[in-house]
């Protein structure tokens, strides 16, 4: 079987282009939106949007091979389009959109909806063909959904493995006969997430951390399988990058990727994110930065609201309140 990755990107950015053409704003999602290849939004540059979820596809048909199209019922929300590039040899590409109540029109099977596709059926869809009509429904769907506020955690694995083992040495001496356990990535996160100060709600919250190969973050630090969903990890979408990079390098990309749009909680402190962090701040940028205690030791200073991030870890290492 050949490789079709060329051809379903190819679709991808011919969609991308009829989109833009069309005066709508595209983005590629940061995180997983389920399925979603690109994201429609109301506003770039916001920091709360409505958005629709797209995904792209492309489909090779002629008179005597037929295809077929499947999506998960999960991905069938009232934001969901299915853009369908359907090729027939001899003939021009043809552009299908199919909206939700669309799709759920399609057969049902334990995983989800399909669509075959033939010579013959195709014709049947010809009111899906992208036109004028459905840009104006696209338009009508996107208005119609409700404003979504993003907060992404950003966390530098390397400083927080140095956090880690400074916090645990730091209440060892405090509390000698005290048993730490390991702490887990989630517990961690969630704590950290005490101190923010954006509205959220539920599956609004994403969480990227960047760890090098040279270090050992897993060492310190129960790392949840990305591959699998966590149960204190649901309203959380979360991605772990390992990189032979410079980390400090992959964070400041990520942060000029989102800050205009997302909410952000920065957990590093390094020098080398002292004058990036400065010229946000001078761009009126609103940032929550967790870094260790000037007394114990951070190099790192700057305008913004920030927190002492021994104590999310101290209540990960199950300290009580008492104890911090």
């Amino acid at each position: 079987m050949g490789d079709n990755k060329p051809r379903e990107l190819q679709a991808e950015l011919l969609i991308t282009s009829f989109l833009i053409k069309n005066n709508f704003k595209v983005t590629k999602p940061t995180f997983d939106e389920d399925g979603a290849d690109l994201l429609i939004l109301d506003g770039i540059a916001e920091k709360s949007t409505k958005f629709l979820k797209i995904q792209s596809k492309l489909r090779t048909i002629d008179d005597k091979k037929g295809s077929s199209v499947d999506v998960p019922i999960d991905y069938v929300t009232d934001n969901f389009i299915l853009f369908l590039y359907v090729n027939r040899p001899c003939k021009d590409e043809v552009l299908y959109t199919f909206f939700a109540e669309d799709i759920k029109l399609w057969n049902e099977n334990h995983k989800g909806y399909r669509l075959n596709i033939t010579e013959n059926s195709i014709l049947l869809h010809a009111d899906k063909i992208f036109s004028g009509k459905v840009v104006g429904k696209i338009q009508e769907r996107l208005v119609a959904q409700p404003l979504k506020n993003y907060t992404t955690v950003i966390v530098d694995g390397i400083f927080l493995e140095k956090a880690i083992d400074a916090t645990r040495n730091l209440y060892a001496e405090i509390w000698p006969e005290k048993s730490f356990q390991k702490p887990s990535l989630q517990k961690v996160i969630h704590e950290i997430l005490l101190y923010n100060p954006f509205k959220h709600a539920k599956n609004d919250i994403n969480c990227v951390v960047f760890m090098s190969s040279h270090h050992g973050l897993e060492n310190v630090l129960d790392l949840p399988d990305p591959r699998s969903q966590v149960d204190d990890m649901k309203d959380i979408q979360l991605k772990l990058w390992k990189t032979d990079d410079l980390i400090a390098f992959q964070v400041l990309e990520q942060l000029e990727r989102i800050f205009m749009s997302e909410n952000i909680v920065l957990v590093a402190d390094d020098i080398i994110y002292e004058k990036p962090l400065n010229d946000l701040e001078a761009k009126g940028v609103e940032l929550v930065l967790m870094k260790m205690h000037g007394d114990s030791g951070s190099r790192l200073y700057t305008n913004f609201r920030w927190g002492d991030i021994s104590y999310p870890i101290g209540k990960a290492l199950v300290l009580s309140g008492e104890e911090l």
